[in-house]
């Protein structure tokens, strides 16, 4: 696979693309299956709503909200004026929310291969601009398939963020999946996508075996194939939002899983060229100014970086370049360059693969050392004997 002037070598050799007539098949079979939505798998007694979205979902029509299909609303902040696509829309509760956030100047295009919930999706449209005041919508709705978008004649680097909740998941291909992704996105541009994982692949004896009936789960996502997913295409790095563990409540789906581990996880991935492998010492530094609108005390880059107001935190290359070179560069104010010294890996980060790891970290609580009380990296502060967080 060649992507726009780059060579990009795939783990496995590339096989044969799906064909419309296969893709049509997978997904028709998913529309059939009434296990694929079923609500409350995640076994969680709250669902966690991401702050830009809390006050948009309260002003959604009823039918929006009742017709809706999956887990979790995973959208990011700070996306005014961007260009969203939105991969598996259902019948369109996120995407209107992702339509209100984007404002006037945004647009928002949402793909999914279900005909009739994108007919509940259009025939809510015109009710639901209404009720965020517009008279002009900022949000389309075409039938697809997520591992074929140019078929759609969605276009090299046009959108800022793709969004995925639960598709990739039930996806057929799903390498195909994140190769758009990254060919669609912009430079500097985001994906940002829920879906649910495990620490262990799904086996082909797995897929079979009659006692697991749920799509998601014979789709569950083995984290190490996602990583290889991401790097294969030009991902060198990718964060999370939030982790969720899951609960199987079916007890013969519970028996053929084992003791396979399930975690829904909110992941962030942006599309840079200056991402590194492992976390490299840069000396640089951030601090957030607090000017982002919805953000006046911190602001959480990944579920382990949060910057608070004028408080200067030294991060490594990568968590610089996630800032300095994307949407939330005017929000901070950067320290140092890699163009200036290197001092070798950065070994407080808590994403770097040399880093101390929460076990340590409660190991070393319990020894008595001395520890930041105020730490902006949630729980990931005591490294060797000192706060490594300070300007």
């Amino acid at each position: 696979m060649r992507v726009k002037g780059r060579s990009t070598v795939r783990v496995t050799k590339d096989p044969a693309p799906p064909t419309c007539e296969e893709l049509a098949a997978h997904y028709d079979a998913l529309l059939a299956d009434t296990k694929v939505y079923e609500p409350g798998m995640l076994n969680a007694t709250e669902e966690p709503v991401p702050r830009p979205a809390r006050y948009v979902r309260d002003t959604l029509a009823p039918s929006v909200v009742k017709g809706f299909r999956g887990f979790d609303t995973p959208l990011p902040g700070l996306i005014d004026g961007c260009r969203v696509l939105l991969l598996g829309c259902g019948t369109g509760r996120d995407a209107f929310v992702a339509s209100k956030l984007v404002g006037a100047r945004g647009r928002v295009l949402a793909v999914d291969p279900s005909p009739g919930a994108l007919r509940e999706a259009t025939k809510a449209t015109s009710g639901q601009m209404a009720r965020f005041g517009r008279t002009k919508a900022n949000v389309e709705f075409v039938q697809g398939y997520p591992e074929d978008l140019a078929s759609l004649g969605v276009r090299d680097a046009s959108f800022d963020v793709v969004l995925t909740n639960y598709s990739l998941n039930l996806a057929l291909d799903k390498q195909r999946v994140i190769d758009e992704a990254y060919r669609v996105l912009r430079f500097g541009g985001e994906l940002y996508l829920g879906a649910l994982f495990s620490d262990r692949r799904i086996t082909e004896t797995l897929l079979k075996d009659p006692r697991l009936k749920h799509a998601a789960l014979r789709g569950a996502i083995y984290l190490e194939d996602f990583r290889r997913w991401l790097r294969a295409v030009g991902w060198e790095s990718f964060r999370y939002m939030q982790k969720r563990r899951v609960v199987i409540t079916d007890a013969l789906e519970r028996e053929a899983l084992g003791d396979t581990d399930l975690v829904y996880r909110v992941v962030r991935a942006f599309k840079l060229g200056n991402l590194e492998d492992l976390c490299e010492n840069y000396g640089q530094s951030l601090e957030y100014l607090g000017t982002a609108a919805g953000y006046n005390q911190f602001f959480d880059l990944d579920d382990k970086h949060r910057f608070f107001v004028d408080k200067p935190i030294r991060v490594c290359g990568n968590t610089c370049a996630l800032v300095e070179n994307t949407r939330f560069s005017p929000y901070f104010r950067i320290k140092g360059s890699r163009d200036g010294k290197h001092f070798g890996l950065y070994t407080y980060c808590p994403y770097c693969g040399f880093g101390k790891e929460e076990h340590d970290i409660i190991e070393y609580l319990e020894e008595g050392k001395p520890v930041c009380a105020d730490c902006s990296h949630k729980g990931f502060c005591a490294v060797d004997g000192h706060c490594q967080h300070e300007g």
